[in-house]
């Protein structure tokens, strides 16, 4: 079973050569629609804090002095996922806040740690935010994240268009145009869309049960 347990500070740290494909697409080919570069320091920090990492924790036995008695001393950790979260930190250096889900050498297979950090990629395809819906994504940040939250995550009252537009790349004028035929389609259709819920979701990537 694996065990949780807060980043020691003595050890060396690593991405499980097993994962190196998939830091290496995430980092180098993957687009994210939101551009992090552009995310105040606040957000940041608070989306690095937060992360609970899973890997491989190495041990070395060690004898007591003056005892029979062996311990097992933590020496290296190799992360396996989330890859996303660690192309932003320092030479693949935890944080403090962070907690480390701590699998021993010989409990996953080659497959199955091939398959979680595919499963960390895919994650991210799953919560990404449609192009042709970003005014209601706006909008519905606007509507529902708190007043304290967004002060604090932002440093700002609200998400002005000007952030937005500079977060994905885009253009006022492609919002508005977005925001004009939403309107219209309101108008002239009922047919099933994203609630302000599931647009949240997936530009927060938080799950709804």
């Amino acid at each position: 079973m694996p065990t949780l347990r807060k980043p020691p500070t003595t050890i060396e740290y690593s991405i499980h050569p097993l994962a190196l494909d998939v830091f290496h697409f995430i980092s180098d080919r993957y687009q994210p629609i939101l551009r992090w570069n552009t995310f105040p320091e606040s957000l940041k920090s608070a989306l690095l804090q937060q992360q609970v990492y899973t890997g491989v924790m190495y041990s070395e036995k060690k004898t007591k002095p003056n005892s029979d008695e062996t311990l097992k001393k933590a020496v290296k950790y190799q992360f396996i996922t989330p890859m996303w979260a660690l192309k932003y930190t320092v030479q693949a250096m935890p944080l403090p806040e962070n907690y480390l889900i701590c699998y021993e050498p010989d409990e996953l297979t080659d497959h199955q740690i091939s398959l979680m950090c595919w499963n960390s990629f895919f994650q991210l395809l799953a919560f990404s935010v449609d192009r042709r819906k970003l005014s209601r994504a706006w909008d519905t940040i606007n509507d529902m994240v708190p007043t304290d939250v967004m002060q604090e995550l932002l440093s700002a009252k609200s998400l002005t268009l000007d952030v937005f537009t500079a977060w994905t790349g885009g253009s006022k004028g492609t919002l508005v145009e977005q925001k004009r035929k939403e309107k219209k389609n309101a108008q002239t259709s009922h047919s099933q869309h994203y609630s302000d819920a599931e647009m949240l979701a997936m530009l927060t990537g938080t799950n709804r049960e």
